[in-house]
């Protein structure tokens, strides 16, 4: 996922987090990939940075305040939907 959204221009939070310690990340996206094997040196950037678990971490983190969140609403078939949708989207990333 961080590969199609980094080639379409789309910088997505593991992008970012990785921007922060490799300056060499930044130079090789506004190149927009122009050499051969950018792409997957960016990709390989990003892993090595950390940006990809950091941005788990941080998903996970919104996550669990999302279900503290709806802990007030009664028990429904309403609550147990948003709840699953919290699940699901945190099972995508992993």
């Amino acid at each position: 996922m961080v590969k199609s959204d980094l080639a379409k221009g789309n910088l997505t939070s593991p992008v970012i987090f990785a921007l922060k310690k490799e300056p060499k990340l930044r130079d090789i996206i506004e190149s927009e990939f122009y050499k051969t094997g950018s792409l997957d040196e960016a990709i390989e950037l990003v892993k090595q940075c950390g940006g990809i678990e950091r941005a788990q971490e941080l998903a996970k983190e919104k996550a669990d305040i999302a279900i503290k969140n709806i802990q007030c609403l009664p028990q429904s078939d309403f609550r147990l939907g948003l709840e699953d949708m919290v699940m699901f989207n945190l099972e995508r990333i992993d």
